[in-house]
């Protein structure tokens, strides 16, 4: 009986409270009141120490249910001088918990900066699904669909496909967002291709003069541009570890790969316009991807070692490595005049690359810029080996207007789209390039910004004040000065603080909808540090 027993809860997140007793551990002070049946309870921990056994303080209270936990963490564990909290990270905690439970609402207050937060979802994982695609669907009206297994055990998948070629599928587990996946969504892949073979097949799709067959197409190609989420409810949970972030359950993959296939073969066979819409997309991706393998075959006979444009570090400590990439040929010959060719490579990057958020590998594979730097980097997408790397930090340099800023945002989504891992292992840098330089008493000082200038002019007097228009125009002591020495330089670590915001983030700002662009712009205007 208890809180174990099956009929008390149908399911949950976790029952054996570790991660309360972690936060008792990290904690001076902890407070529980618990409200049932009228009466309220309080017990009290300090340090992890319990100081106050459960005790009933109140017999008559009115509108009120539940329990409540109070935390005061402790600084000298976290060495810290004061204790603060991301809003942000906790606004998309609550707004997922409100995606999973409609109709309940969520209320987050900053009482430090007064500020509340509340989240409320009347329809559940398909408002999810909104938020996540928004006004880009393929297809008008999004695929839903619920199921049980023979345990009692539920799901309900909702999906679209996007114009996109961004792959975003959300998977929870009794409401816990498992971001490494698992069996759930070992599953839904492969009930998702096996249900798109079948209806392709079947409707013998393809044409006769494309040179692929049914075999050619595989996961990538079905899953390209797709937005799905998967809201699972089991009673019996099991992860890979106490964090919760891959299901390991071995019945689940059978029980969603069989539910999937069964319920999209069915929508597909009767809404055969949008299905072979659809299938059309699937089609032309393998299409392009075979394309693409041609490309790649052409580029593997060729080596971009051979290029003017890289200055190749002769060092083969993987560790210590730095891939540079700067913009323009300028800049770049300042940098390889002064850069430590020991450890640090140059690629001079000529004019602004493509926007590769909305365009295919394809084309992507046919713009010089990219190519090259696809090759340096040792390949794209499956072919594209991790290990084999030679760098250790790949470090973006451009000049400090918007021009500059307009080619890092570029280099930027080309890197997230299809090297997002090496931005999770903190290998991506942008270069924080100074844009004015003041002499002062026969020394240099260098300003990011023309407030920071003024700041240190203000009461001195000849001082030699220039502002750079490019980084060509630093010779090269300053470059290595300012940016490149190991021991001076201000390196910027490019991270992923969520996911689901970054990928919003990019398809506002380099997507193909400028309403949308315009809309953010103005929303967040006044956060722009404009230089006039």
């Amino acid at each position: 009986m208890g809180k174990f027993d099956e009929n008390s809860y149908s399911n949950s997140s976790g029952l054996n409270g570790v991660g309360l007793s972690c936060i008792n551990a990290l904690s001076t002070k902890l407070e529980i009141y618990i409200v049932r049946k009228n009466q309220k309870y309080n017990s009290q921990f300090q340090k992890g120490i319990l100081t106050k056994k459960l005790k009933l303080i109140d017999k008559n209270v009115e509108k009120e249910s539940g329990t409540t936990i109070k935390f005061y963490p402790d600084l000298e564990i976290f060495d810290i001088k004061e204790m603060s909290f991301d809003f942000e990270e906790l606004s998309n905690y609550f707004r997922r918990l409100s995606f999973l439970n409609p109709k309940l609402k969520f209320i987050l207050k900053d009482k430090d900066n007064d500020k509340i937060y509340k989240f409320y979802s009347k329809n559940g994982i398909s408002d999810y699904l909104n938020y996540l695609v928004k006004n880009h669907k393929l297809i008008k009206n999004d695929l839903y669909f619920e199921g049980t297994d023979e345990k009692n055990n539920s799901v309900k998948i909702t999906l679209n496909y996007s114009d996109d070629d961004e792959e975003i599928i959300m998977a929870f587990c009794n409401s816990v967002w498992n971001s490494d996946g698992g069996t759930h969504v070992q599953g839904f892949k492969f009930g998702l291709v096996m249900a798109f073979k079948n209806f392709i097949s079947e409707q013998n799709l393809i044409p006769k003069k494309a040179d692929i067959t049914i075999e050619d197409i595989n996961g990538d190609d079905i899953r390209e541009g797709l937005v799905a989420v998967i809201d699972l409810k089991h009673k019996k949970p099991l992860y890979a570890s106490q964090t919760k972030l891959q299901l390991t359950n071995r019945d689940t993959q059978g029980f969603i790969m069989k539910f999937i296939n069964d319920s999209l073969s069915q929508w597909l066979v009767s809404n055969l316009t949008e299905g072979k819409k659809l299938a059309q997309k699937i089609i032309d991706n393998a299409i392009s991807r075979k394309l693409v393998k041609i490309v790649k075959d052409k580029n593997k006979k060729s080596s971009i070692l051979k290029s003017n444009k890289l200055s190749d570090c002769i060092g083969n400590d993987k560790e210590k490595n730095e891939l540079w990439i700067v913009e323009g040929l300028s800049a770049g010959g300042s940098a390889k005049s002064c850069r430590d060719k020991t450890f640090q490579a140059i690629y001079s990057l000529r004019g602004k690359p493509l926007n590769s958020h909305s365009i295919s590998l394809h084309k992507i594979l046919s713009n010089k810029e990219l190519n090259d730097l696809i090759n340096i980097l040792g390949g794209i997408g499956e072919d594209f080996d991790n290990e084999k790397l030679k760098y250790s930090k790949i470090i973006l340099m451009s000049d400090a207007d918007i021009d500059g800023c307009h080619i890092n945002c570029l280099l930027l989504t080309f890197i997230f789209k299809f090297y997002k891992n090496l931005i999770n292992e903190e290998k991506i840098y942008l270069v924080d390039t100074p844009l004015f330089s003041v002499k002062f008493n026969g020394k240099r000082y260098y300003f990011k910004t023309e407030k920071e200038k003024d700041e240190f002019i203000k009461d001195k007097k000849s001082c030699n004040i220039t502002r750079f228009k490019g980084l060509g125009e630093l010779n090269p002591e300053q470059l290595w000065e300012v940016a490149m020495n190991p021991k001076t330089r201000k390196l910027i670590p490019i991270k992923i603080n969520n996911l689901e915001d970054s990928i919003l983030a990019f398809e506002k700002l380099m997507g193909k909808d400028p309403e949308e662009r315009k809309e953010f712009i103005l929303k967040n205007s006044h956060l722009a540090e404009i230089d006039l």
